[in-house]
């Protein structure tokens, strides 16, 4: 789960109230639709459904919800909502073992380390003083920008797996739904590996663009706020600045 997705968490709960120990006929139109994207087998079905919370923790699980038919288990979706979207946080240590793992060298994983932690050195040891922002990364060190975009470019389907599909095979979702609010107004539901076949596609409109991603320090505390708050430098993200529209293109292909 990533830091500050309450809006998401409401949401997550109007779907299995909408869901749960329901049938189809007792269902909204749009989630009634939602389900039958995932099984169109399902239509006329008078057996109930159940929906709950996935058990799921930490940022390599993506998981947030189980949908049951009967005793079966139909689609166990990540959800997402809004614009703007967060999809991945972890340690850019645990980040570097898995390029390392990868094959990523060194002076690469050296590079990666330069621009996460902009002060100046590969371990975050520099001043307060020396600390700048990403733009000015970018500005100044034109080459680490290369070498990183080289290493995303270079691994980017497996990136893109491990950002939206978490890093247990056991547990990655089936399924993305993208609900629009917690009126759940509009209701989107694709298969993941389409997501991330979508996400996969090659880039040329950005430097650490990875698919749809953006590659980011989630913070990097330039005044020193994690000195004297519990505020941290350690975390990267990826967010997706265009989920709703590129969720709604994702679709239209499928259905094309």
């Amino acid at each position: 789960m990533v830091i500050g997705q309450n809006n998401g968490n409401k949401i997550e709960r109007e779907l299995i109230k909408a869901v749960d120990g329901k049938r189809l006929s007792e269902m909204n139109p749009k989630v009634r639709q939602l389900l039958l994207e995932i099984d169109p087998s399902l239509t006329g079905s008078v057996v109930t459904f159940s929906a709950s919370k996935a058990n799921s923790v930490g940022s390599k699980r993506k998981v947030d919800l189980i949908f049951e038919h009967g005793d079966e288990c139909i689609a166990n979706p990540s959800v997402k909502s809004g614009s703007g979207n967060s999809v991945h946080q972890e340690s850019i240590h645990d980040f570097v073992d898995f390029l390392r793992d990868l094959g990523a060298g060194e002076s690469e994983i050296a590079e990666l380390y330069f621009f996460h932690w902009g002060d100046g050195t590969t371990d975050g040891t520099g001043d307060v003083s020396q600390r700048i922002s990403s733009r000015e990364i970018r500005e100044r060190f034109p080459d680490t920008i290369r070498t990183v975009g080289e290493i995303f470019d270079k691994h980017q389907r497996s990136i893109v797996t491990r950002a939206l599909a978490g890093s247990q095979k056991s547990s990655s979702p089936s399924h993305l739904i993208y609900a629009e609010d917690e009126e759940l107004s509009t209701l989107l539901i694709v298969p993941m590996a389409q997501v991330i076949e979508f996400n996969s596609e090659p880039q040329t409109d950005g430097d650490l663009i990875i698919g749809r991603l953006t590659f980011q320090n989630y913070g990097r505390c330039l005044q020193g706020q994690d000195l004297v708050s519990n505020k941290t430098r350690n975390d990267i993200q990826f967010k997706w600045p265009n989920l709703s529209e590129d969720v709604k293109t994702i679709f239209r292909l499928i259905h094309e």
